[in-house]
């Protein structure tokens, strides 16, 4: 059998491999995530190895699935770099190892807003702009004085949309 018969027999038989094509897509179209996850990942490899020199718990990822009630195959999935990670499982390694993996902006808002007065029943100021002379100290106490559940400190004041 010449090179050229078997060269052609090869072709006609063998079977073209394309899945590294569609798994560098992935990676293309996904990169902010992954990069991400990867870093997540190799923190959480580096407490566990410090843990293991301090003798501290978890030191290795077995110990980790136990605190996380999940199979060592899973936390070894985590590890991989390629796993998207879901807040509650993020939030939940924090806790066990005591570490910051990612941080979230705090809410803020003006404390100048838009309200609409009411001197008399039935009688009503156009709004205006004031600053309330009050501290909201979270988003619900906003809503509240939006639906009108608590009050402002000026009489009786209402805020507006």
């Amino acid at each position: 059998m010449s090179i050229k018969n078997i060269k052609d027999r090869l072709k006609k038989t063998s079977k073209k491999d394309t899945s590294w094509i569609e798994k560098a897509k992935y990676r293309k179209q996904n990169k902010a995530w992954l990069d991400i996850s990867f870093a997540i990942a190799v923190k959480i490899m580096s407490v566990l190895k410090q843990n293991k020199v301090d003798n501290k718990f978890p030191k290795s990822q077995k110990e980790l699935a136990e605190v996380l009630n999940c199979s060592p195959q899973n936390v070894n999935s985590l590890l991989s770099g390629k796993e998207n990670f879901k807040l509650e499982t993020i939030t939940k390694i924090e806790q066990i190892l005591n570490i910051t993996l990612i941080q979230v902006p705090t809410f803020e808002f003006e404390t100048t807003i838009q309200i609409k007065q009411e001197k008399y029943k039935f009688q009503t100021e156009p709004i205006k702009k004031i600053e309330l002379e009050t501290t909201i100290t979270n988003y619900n106490d906003l809503i509240d004085l939006y639906e009108n559940k608590i009050e402002s400190p000026s009489n009786h004041s209402k805020l507006m949309a």
